[in-house]
């Protein structure tokens, strides 16, 4: 695949190629399974010298097919199999609202979240008090959701990994992919994950 060059990007010299690995992995925590996309990608010549895959987001960069003659090399398996020992994903909970991260959602991100979810109970108990003197254990349970979280660190395994494949990508010049996004925390959300 090609990622296609914003308008007006700079064009000078040809495109980047990579090894590409989308991944569908799914991984248990705290009695639930979670499920993610992943997206893998490593020059070939640091692929062979061990050197660990990055994780990229790829929302927003339109694809198009690089054609045959940027095909894989015959050990392109190997070398992700390889990749997977590098790979740690970190996952978030707020065991008072039974709230999940998801994989490797900033801790930032996720309490932004979490205090989100709770931010109308907050608003309303606040307007219920009038003039009255703030109960005192509204900034405590706050502060409780806020320093209260938990967490944990997995490395991927290849049981993990429900679904892989594989390509190349052609990175024009001028173009980066960036790390996975931060989850935006206006979405509040209840637990991600299913019990299973």
């Amino acid at each position: 695949m090609t990622v296609q060059a914003p308008p007006g990007s700079a064009t000078r010299g040809g495109p980047r190629s990579f090894l590409h690995a989308h991944l569908w992995v799914e991984l248990r925590a705290w009695g639930s399974v979670l499920r993610q996309h992943l997206h893998l990608l490593q020059s070939e010549e640091a692929a062979r010298a061990g050197e660990p895959w990055r994780r990229v987001d790829v929302a927003g960069h339109p694809f198009r097919p690089a054609g045959e003659d940027a095909g894989l090399p015959e050990d392109a398996g190997e070398l992700l199999e390889r990749a997977l020992d590098h790979v740690v994903l970190r996952v978030h909970r707020c065991p008072e609202l039974g709230m999940l991260s998801g994989l490797d959602e900033p801790l930032e991100a996720f309490r932004s979240r979490v205090l989100a979810g709770i931010r109308p109970q907050v608003q309303r108990r606040v307007r219920e008090r009038g003039e009255g003197p703030l109960d005192p254990e509204l900034p405590a349970l706050v502060s409780r959701l806020a320093h209260g979280l938990e967490s944990r660190e997995f490395v991927l395994e290849p049981g993990m990994v429900l679904t892989a494949r594989m390509g190349r990508l052609l990175l024009p010049p001028g173009v980066t992919l960036p790390p996975p996004g931060v989850h935006d925390p206006m979405v509040a959300g209840g637990p991600t994950g299913s019990r299973g």
